[in-house]
């Protein structure tokens, strides 16, 4: 599986955490799972995704104007609580900026008025836990074919 970005990316460092940002990637979660393997804690943030994921393994649509980063936990073995914690911080966030009502619809996103606008992923292996998020922000999303 094709894991790497054709251009090199932004790296800066945020309170302690390095932060990777790329234009696009094929996904955020397979950059962190690297990141974890190789013992380092870090933020992969992605304008887009050629192919994000969500979870059981859906297909997560990142065109440009959402938001797509993946964080990587070394040594960190309990992905539940963390997503927990990351879910709460999430909404804090949104709300922070203006964004009310939202929710969380247990086990991994969130609503906005009946309405999923983020998804939430967990997922441990190579010695650690990533965790995942995507936030449709400025994006219209195509309708379902039934």
């Amino acid at each position: 599986m094709q894991r790497r970005s054709t251009e090199a990316p932004v790296v800066y460092a945020l309170h302690g955490w390095e932060v990777r940002a790329y234009e696009q990637v094929v996904s955020t979660m397979d950059f962190a799972h690297e990141l974890v393997a190789g013992r380092r804690s870090a933020i992969v943030v992605a304008r887009s995704q050629t192919a994000g994921r969500g979870s059981h393994g859906r297909q997560w649509l990142s065109q440009i104007g959402g938001l797509y980063l993946s964080w990587a936990f070394p040594g960190a073995e309990e992905p539940e609580t963390l997503l927990a914690v990351f879910a709460v911080a999430a909404i804090d966030v949104l709300v922070l900026h203006g964004l009310l009502g939202c929710r969380i619809q247990r086990p991994n996103a969130i609503h906005v008025g009946g309405k999923k606008i983020a998804g939430l992923l967990a997922e441990s292996g190579n010695g650690g836990c990533v965790l995942g998020l995507g936030v449709n922000l400025n994006t219209k999303c195509p309708r379902r074919s039934r």
